[in-house]
C-alpha cells in the first residue's frame, strides 16, 4: 500500500464519520482534524484504533489543510485528503494499493459521487 496518511476534516460529523473510517481500516494511521465538534464526533473517532485526533479552530478550509500538512504530525510522503462524508469505494482502495508514483508526480485527483442518505445526487 502506498505510504499514505488519510486526513479527515470534521465538525459535528457524528452521523457520517464512522462510515468513512470503516473504509480506512487499511491505513496505519488516520488523522481526524476536528474543529472542536460539540456532538459525538470525537467518540466515534476514538472507536477506531488507527485514528489520531488533532483539534484546530476552523478559520478556512485552506487554513485547516495547511495545519494538517504542517502541524498534524503527518510523516508519510502522501496525504489522502477527505471530508467526513466521503466514503472510499473498494475499487479506489485497490487502486491506491497499486499506485507507485514516480518522483515527478506530486498529486493525484480522482472523481467522486456526492450522495445523500446513500443515494447519488443527480446534479
Amino acid at each position: 500500500m502506498l505510504d499514505i496518511t488519510p486526513v479527515i476534516i470534521t465538525y459535528n460529523e457524528q452521523d457520517n464519520l464512522a462510515r468513512s473510517l470503516e473504509r480506512l481500516r487499511w491505513a496505519k494511521r488516520v488523522i481526524v482534524l476536528d474543529s472542536y465538534s460539540t456532538d459525538a464526533t470525537l467518540e466515534v473517532a476514538r472507536a477506531f484504533p488507527n485514528v489520531e485526533i488533532v483539534q484546530h479552530e476552523f478559520r478556512s478550509f485552506a487554513d485547516q489543510w495547511n495545519h494538517a500538512i504542517l502541524h498534524a504530525g503527518v510523516t508519510t510522503d502522501w496525504i489522502l485528503r477527505l471530508d467526513a462524508d466521503y466514503v472510499l469505494t473498494e475499487a479506489l482502495v485497490q487502486e491506491l494499493a497499486r499506485v507507485s508514483p514516480v518522483p515527478e508526480i506530486s498529486a493525484y485527483r480522482c472523481p467522486f459521487t456526492y450522495c445523500i442518505d446513500g443515494r447519488p445526487l443527480r446534479g
